[in-house]
C-alpha cells in the first residue's frame, strides 16, 4: 500500500471516530470491530495504523453509555 493511501485511510477512521465519539452508535462500533479483527499478511504487518485507530475508535464511540462500554470491553478481551 502506498504511504499516502495508508495515511488517508487512517485519517478517515479518525474523522469518523471523532464524529461519533460518545454516541454509542452500535453500527459504527461494529464497523470498527471489523477493522480490528482483520488478519494482516506478513507484508502488511507494519501497516496497522488502521487497526490502532479502530481500537481507539471503539473506545471513544462506546464511551457514552455504560452497556456499550461493557460490550466493547468483552469484545476486546475476545480479540486479544
Amino acid at each position: 500500500m502506498l504511504e499516502s493511501q495508508k495515511w488517508k485511510d487512517f485519517a478517515k477512521i479518525v474523522v469518523m471516530t471523532c464524529a461519533y465519539a460518545g454516541s454509542g452508535n452500535v453500527i459504527k462500533i461494529q464497523e470498527m470491530l471489523h477493522l480490528c479483527a482483520e488478519h494482516k499478511t506478513e507484508e502488511q504487518k507494519d501497516e496497522n495504523l488502521q487497526q490502532a485507530a479502530a481500537v481507539l475508535g471503539v473506545a471513544l464511540i462506546s464511551f457514552g453509555e455504560e452497556i456499550g462500554t461493557e460490550m466493547c470491553l468483552r469484545t476486546m478481551n475476545h480479540l486479544l
